[in-house]
């Protein structure tokens, strides 16, 4: 899963929940799972503890194209937008400038 939204951040793009999770290979995990929200926290987590922009920012609803509500916990609405879009370049901007080791 890290390496797709990896993938995705280099060429600067978003991918919804469901093929997120129609791409792993181990294990069929529907998108709703909260297991599956559990891994998104996963990867958010050790983004932050490597001082790394999170590629949760990549997850998007296909009938919004912006990640969830979860995403946006104390933002106010207003500024939601602009907040994701500034961590959209940040996340995009990481991965085109370093290695997965990093």
């Amino acid at each position: 899963m890290r390496r797709l939204l990896i993938q995705v951040a280099r060429v600067e793009s978003t991918i919804s929940y469901s093929e997120l999770a129609s791409s792993i290979q181990t294990a069929y995990i529907h998108h709703r799972n909260p297991r599956f929200m559990r891994l998104l926290v996963e990867i958010s987590d050790e983004d932050e503890q490597h001082n790394r922009p999170s590629l949760a920012t990549l997850v998007v609803s296909k009938a919004t194209g912006r990640p969830g509500e979860g995403f946006f916990v104390g933002v106010e609405s207003d500024q939601r937008e602009m907040y994701w879009q500034r961590r959209f370049d940040e996340i995009c901007d990481y991965w085109q400038n370093h290695d997965e080791d990093n």
